[in-house]
């Protein structure tokens, strides 16, 4: 059997959230041919046997337990390296996939011969259930664009949800797995790579509410953020002046952020420095760059990829 998309869902203690964000993705799915990748990341709750327990066996599942934890993006790309199908759709595990939401990227993506599709998202309060009644309907528009990167660095696209092919996500190289989460250095690298990318108009993905969540941790999404783009820098080798001033302000900007909330005595010298990147896009110097790396290394409670 040929399949066409491959969801792939990284999983840790998620037992509470899994049952829903199951039925989500796989009332999408009547008819088309899909497998259903889970890497479960050492979790200590019941979440592989909730997994194992939504699925019937006509249904192509497929689950990678690791004995350790490793962090989401590593595990993002273990279930990439396995996935067959021509399309991946990538989604957290306590996030919800609306109503006719793979339909519509899938056939935008195909109409408009996109490498990738990001299908918007949205952060409630609302109880995860009570997600479930939205949906996208037939005519849900959608932006295309022909310079992926400069969307990319003009927007926010940071949470998972994408409709990617394949091929474009194992040219990109896929997650960073020297970085602990995916969600600033995998748009980077899909969009550095891609010819064309689609936006949809209206959120594919909802997260509601959520007592177990990374996006808490507010220096470690400033520490993974910093290092998507100084590894953007170093490893992106066309880039233009413009994008390469934008990488640069970001990567100064997460230092200044990561500064204020340690409560990190900040030296005059860096404060004019940012203020330059904010001001006046100034040209990247990566030795400056690299002396915040030490800073960068030690902020307390994050977590770094196995």
């Amino acid at each position: 059997m040929i399949i066409e998309v491959s969801f792939i869902i990284t999983v840790f203690n998620k037992a509470k959230y899994l049952p829903i964000t199951i039925h989500s993705i796989l009332r999408q799915t009547e008819n088309l041919s899909c497998e259903y990748i889970f890497v479960d990341d050492a979790s200590y709750d019941d979440s592989i046997k909730v997994i194992k327990q939504s699925f019937n066996s006509y249904q192509k599942l497929t689950i990678l337990a690791n004995k350790q934890n490793k962090g989401p993006a590593c595990c993002l790309n273990q279930g990439c390296a396995v996935a067959s199908g021509k399309y991946f759709f990538l989604i957290d595990a306590d996030d919800i996939l609306v109503k006719n939401s793979l339909k519509i990227m899938l056939d935008a993506i195909k109409k408009e011969h996109a490498d990738f599709v990001f299908g918007g998202y949205k952060i409630t309060n609302q109880e995860h259930k009570d997600l479930l009644n939205i949906q996208l309907t037939d005519n849900t528009d959608y932006q295309v664009s022909s310079t992926p990167l400069d969307t990319v660095l003009n927007g926010r696209y940071v949470r998972m949800s994408y409709l990617t092919t394949k091929e474009l996500y194992l040219k990109s190289g896929g997650a960073n797995d020297k970085i602990f989460i995916q969600d600033e250095s995998l748009p980077l690298r899909l969009a550095y790579n891609a010819k064309k990318m689609l936006t949809m108009s209206h959120s594919a993905v909802y997260a509601g509410k959520n007592d177990n969540s990374l996006s808490k941790n507010k220096l470690q999404q400033i520490h993974d953020r910093f290092y998507a783009y100084y590894f953007a820098l170093l490893e992106f080798t066309q880039l233009t002046i413009s994008q390469k001033k934008e990488i640069y302000k970001r990567a100064i900007s997460s230092v200044w952020k990561a500064k204020r909330l340690s409560k990190e005595l900040i030296h005059s010298l860096f404060f004019i420095n940012y203020l330059k990147t904010k001001l006046i896009p100034i040209n990247p110097n990566i030795k400056e760059l690299s002396k915040y790396k030490y800073f960068i290394d030690n902020l307390k409670n994050v977590r770094k990829p196995l």
